[in-house]
Parts: structure tokens; sequence; C-alpha cells
């Protein structure tokens, strides 16, 4: 799916990546709309990965979904560095800190039984399932409000600040 690059001209947002060039965001306002794109919606399996390399927090990496209490689906940097997946009122982090100025592939998997929870998310962070540090219990039921966004979750955008590279999106999880 093509995505469009919002509050950036493109200029200078290409720079060399770990799969070729990576998006460079700014963490004030720029991100990336995948028009029509509605991502993996309601309560079925998904897989979110990408290459990320920044020294920012709380950094919306990947996200879509409606903004009610389990209906959204974002992938960030928590505010301690770490890995973190949102539903709206509902999450999990984990123990890996991912903000360290490095390159990460960091990797997001919800297994669905039919009835998903926080719970059944799955962090991996280089390629390793990364230990839970805390959870608030939620259902997950993806809703179909917003297209797909990288780099921010509208309306209440916590912008990346650094680059994403090789971003993925599967109506599966994988192993």
């Amino acid at each position: 799916h093509p995505g469009k690059l919002v509050n950036n001209d493109g200029s200078g947002a290409w720079v060399g990546g770990m799969a070729g060039g990576a998006l460079m965001l700014d963490g004030v306002d720029d991100y990336v709309t995948i028009p029509g794109f509605k991502g993996v919606t309601g309560m079925r399996s998904r897989s979110c990965m990408a290459w990320i390399k920044t020294a920012g927090v709380d950094g919306q990496i990947l996200s879509w979904g409606t903004n009610a209490t389990g209906q959204k689906w974002v992938v960030r940097v928590n505010g301690n560095g770490t890995l973190r997946a949102e539903v709206q009122n509902g999450w999990v982090y984990g123990t890996t800190v991912i903000n360290d100025g490095q390159w990460h592939h960091i990797a997001v998997v919800l297994d669905s039984d039919g009835t998903p929870t926080v719970t059944d998310v799955r962090l991996y962070v280089d390629g390793v399932l990364d230990a839970v540090n805390s959870y608030a219990m939620s259902s997950i039921d993806t809703g179909s409000d917003q297209d797909v966004t990288v780099g921010a979750f509208l309306p209440l955008p916590n912008y990346f600040a650094g680059l994403l590279d090789d971003v993925r999106i599967y109506d599966y999880a994988v192993s």
C-alpha cells in the first residue's frame, strides 16, 4: 500500500537504513498516512514489524483504528523507552530499551483466539521475545475509522522522532 508523506516535502526525509532507505521523521509534525488502508481490524490476528532507530520516547511507530476503548491499535515507544502496544485504555509494554539511538527490529504479534486481550500480544525486540514489564487489561476489537498511519496516531499524536525502515503489517500472527 503506497503511503503519503504529510508535513514533509520529502527533501532530506530519506536516508540510509537497514533494508535500503529509511524514513527520517522529526517528531514534531510529520508522518505517513496510507489512504484507504484500514489495517487489520476487529479481533483478527496481526503482526506489525519495523526497523527503528530513535532516542525519543512516546513516539508512535504505527497506528490505526478508532479512538475508543479496545478499538485503536498503536505500536510505539513507551515513556520508559521500551516497546509498547496499546488499544486505548489497555496496553502492554516490555523490558528491553529500544530508544538508545541504535537500530532495533521490533515486532508486535497478536495471535487471536477469537476473544483477544492485551495479554495475547507478544513483543519482540531484535528477534527475541521480550518479557512483559506491565499491562492494563483490555479486550481488542480494532475499529476502522482511521487509515494506517506511520509515525503518529491522530487526532492525539505523539509523533515519532527518528528513523523507520521496512515497516510491515501482516494479517496473521508470524511465528
